[in-house]
């Protein structure tokens, strides 16, 4: 018996930590930075914690500026430092730091600041950080909290963790990054880039770049997938068109319906019902797509073309009036995986062809978006021909190649994975 409450006691532990951990993930995200990335940066001139001197933001015009709030007996604050720390090394010479503490004891920050020496400027005012004229000029409502200032003296990003800090660095300093749209929001999990004037990509970090859409009309916005691990979606995308937005999967694996829970019912192909128990334990609503119907989101038309194969349901979604597509994985972003059989994917790449003739679609927004892989009717066509090519046994795929796939087809800049079963 005593076992037995000692298993009920381990269980309930594990389930309210779980618990807890989503809850705190949920409360810190209302917390998340609130000024957005190209708005002007609030100036503001503190003292030097142990001396008179004062020190200004504007002081630093023409240079990035890391702005970091904090204070000594916050717990969080002291957790992500050695993180903040170990990121900003990597860029060293790039950056600047100001360190604005809302200690109120000059005793416990010169004890904390003499047991931890840096090199840049700590401020401090010794006001209550609630109080602060620079709590309400940069909207905080938690620290530890960052701000990435540019040289222009605009917001370039921001967030509450070290690991953001992390990813918000390396996507400003990066040279190699291949996205170039504009940067509309950024934190540790999600990072929106702009399209056009009502159409952005959101990219996530835990997947190959597994990447949402969000598309806006007059009247209203559908946000194509939902990532894998991207806390707070629905309202980064709603703060983003100031208007609801409606989800819809593409297909039901992992990597694209991680935050289908935020919604209270989901767009879905049918024919993916089946897999979403291996890939996501969620009781939210399905309202099921039909090959054909159309999202009319005022002055904006978006069609839903069933295209199986990557999966049973993969879909793919074209805009009409701009001559152009998101379509998934259903064309593999240069790596296609299908499970399903090369029959069907053949099928479905001979028929998204007489789309691209009808409608005169010049590429598509892929599942994993780098900024230089779009789907084009070339890459949709060379997937059908390769699929027929292994069909009719002019081709073979190589074996023994790591990732789990018996034959892996590489020809014509795209990789086509698949098994003996598939062979149909």
């Amino acid at each position: 018996m005593k076992k037995l409450i000692s298993v009920f006691a381990f269980l309930f532990a594990m389930v309210a930590q779980t618990f807890a951990q989503q809850s705190a993930e949920t409360d810190m995200f209302q917390y998340r930075p609130k000024l957005k990335i190209g708005e002007k940066a609030p100036n503001f001139s503190l003292p030097v914690y142990n001396g008179k001197k004062k020190v200004s933001l504007s002081d630093y015009k023409g240079k990035y500026v890391l702005v970091d709030f904090w204070a000594s007996w916050c717990g969080d604050c002291r957790r992500e430092m050695p993180i903040m720390e170990e990121a900003l090394k990597k860029y060293a010479g790039k950056i600047e730091v100001l360190s604005v503490s809302f200690d109120k004891q000059k005793d416990a920050l010169a004890k904390y600041q003499k047991e931890h020496p840096v090199k840049y400027p700590v401020l401090c005012d010794y006001s209550a950080w609630k109080e602060s004229s620079v709590t309400k000029a940069y909207q905080l409502g938690w620290i530890p909290t960052f701000y990435i200032v540019a040289p222009d003296g605009t917001i370039a990003g921001g967030g509450i963790t070290g690991e953001g800090l992390n990813v918000e660095l390396e996507s400003i300093f990066n040279s190699d990054s291949r996205i170039k749209e504009k940067v509309v929001y950024r934190d540790e999990n999600i990072e929106f880039h702009q399209i056009d004037e009502h159409t952005w990509h959101g990219n996530g970090h835990l997947c190959y770049n597994e990447s949402v859409y969000l598309i806006e009309g007059e009247k209203s916005a559908i946000l194509i997938d939902a990532g894998v691990k991207m806390p707070g979606l629905r309202k980064i995308a709603e703060s983003i068109v100031n208007k609801p937005v409606s989800l819809v999967i593409s297909h039901a694996h992992g990597d694209h319906i991680g935050a289908s829970s935020e919604w209270d019912e989901v767009w879905i192909n049918a024919a993916d019902e089946a897999i979403i128990p291996a890939n996501y334990q969620t009781n939210v609503k399905r309202k099921y797509m039909t090959d054909g119907m159309v999202f009319d989101l005022g002055g904006r038309d978006i069609e839903v073309v069933f295209t199986p194969g990557h999966t049973p349901g993969s879909t793919c979604f074209i805009d009409r009036e701009k001559h152009y597509g998101f379509s998934s994985d259903a064309f593999g972003s240069g790596n296609l995986l299908v499970f399903t059989d090369l029959s069907t994917q053949l099928a479905s790449s001979q028929r998204m062809m007489r789309f691209i003739e009808k409608y005169g679609v010049k590429y598509f927004y892929p599942g994993h978006y780098w900024g230089d892989n779009l789907e084009t009717p070339q890459r949709v066509s060379d997937v059908g021909e390769l699929c027929r090519d292994i069909l009719d046994g002019k081709k073979e795929g190589a074996t023994g190649i790591p990732g789990g796939w018996q034959y892996v087809l590489e020809e014509r800049g795209v990789k086509i994975n698949y098994r003996d079963s598939g062979k149909r």
